[in-house]
């Protein structure tokens, strides 16, 4: 396995850093040094997502530790100090980070049958654990564990099986300090 840092166009030509593949199980400080290096650098917002395992907790200086569960996003500075702790065994997570002031970004876990309408320019279903089907006019679409489907622009219906944890993630170009979401 390999963890590899692409960058990826969008569909309006806008340029991202899109990082993937498993977490690696030796030298994980070095690891995360070397990426929290490129948050800073680039002053990154992110968007962190358990997907399998009890979870994680993280401190950000002298806050209270937060425990991020299983399927509920936790958005946070990338710039923020923060130190981290597994709740119980290793866990899968959805890592969604965006340059500040060029980008942002918005992930949210989609409960039940939905139908998302004309999403954002940049959208993302993402199967993290059982199975969903996606359904547009152009087709259907089935997706099972760790699928991504891009649905930029599409109007799709989204039924996820039983206990299957999907989500949404949404890119747009950054407006000054906020998102149009």
């Amino acid at each position: 396995p390999e963890i590899a840092l692409h960058k990826v166009t969008d569909n309006a030509g806008n340029g991202f850093l899109l990082l993937n593949g498993p977490e690696p199980s030796l030298q994980w400080e070095r690891m995360a040094s070397a990426i929290e290096d490129v948050i800073n650098r680039f002053n990154v917002d992110r968007t962190l997502t358990v997907v399998t395992g009890e979870g994680i907790a993280l401190r950000f200086g002298d806050e209270d530790e937060r425990a991020l569960r299983r399927g509920v996003p936790f958005a946070f500075s990338g710039d923020a100090a923060a130190t981290s702790r597994l709740l119980a065994g290793p866990i899968v997570d959805l890592n969604v980070m965006t340059r500040r002031g060029a980008l942002a970004h918005r992930v949210r876990r989609i409960e039940g049958a939905e139908r998302l309408r004309a999403p954002t320019p940049l959208a993302f279903v993402v199967c993290a654990a059982g199975a969903c089907v996606l359904t547009a006019p152009t087709g259907r679409l089935a997706l099972g564990l760790y699928d991504v489907a891009d649905v930029s622009g599409e109007t799709v219906e989204i039924a996820p099986a039983p206990g299957a944890l999907v989500l949404v993630v949404e890119i747009v170009m950054a407006q000054g300090e906020s998102a149009a979401f």
